[in-house]
């Protein structure tokens, strides 16, 4: 009987550690991490993305900078702690002014490689780490609450809106 608590209990542990849903939940990326608190931290303009997983496979990709956002779009796997997104060509730039104001939004297409994560534990926290690229090198899950609203406003954008068309 013991036995058999043993092998569910590790059976659990491995369902619940093994398999990583990432739908419906919004990344962090930049160079910079905080071991003791397990989050990224960007402290400058252009120096931070967020990752919006829409689907179990699907993403959004938001490079956040003052003078514009830049939205693509594109599809992601998870493997073996491997977490791969390959960019789809178009994207979606917005136009500001001197104030920072969108005043406008530019379509462009260029072939971006696919980036490659390795996904592992910081704590009770996942952490995404890449290994080629400095600027997006670290990535850590938004709290809860401000996912959602991230998510809605990503959903109520122009410049996603044109997008995804």
């Amino acid at each position: 009987m013991i036995r058999l608590i043993f092998i569910l209990i590790l059976g659990v542990h491995s369902i619940a550690f093994g398999q990583v849903s990432f739908t419906g939940q919004v990344f962090i990326l930049s160079k910079d991490f905080m071991e003791d608190i397990c989050e990224v931290t960007a402290q400058c303009d252009c120096c931070a993305s967020d990752l919006f997983f829409l689907s179990a496979d699907k993403f959004a990709f938001v490079s956040r900078c003052l003078s514009g956002d830049v939205y693509t779009t594109g599809t992601y796997s998870y493997k073996n702690n491997k977490l791969k997104l390959v960019f789809l060509k178009k994207y979606v730039e917005e136009e500001t002014d001197e104030q920072y104001n969108v005043i406008g939004y530019k379509h462009s297409e260029v072939d971006m490689p696919p980036l490659e994560f390795e996904v592992v534990r910081c704590g009770q926290k996942i952490r995404l780490i890449q290994a080629k690229d400095t600027e997006w090198k670290n990535g850590s899950r938004y709290e809860l609450l401000s996912e959602k609203e991230r998510l809605k406003q990503l959903r109520e954008s122009i410049a996603w809106k044109q997008l995804s068309k």
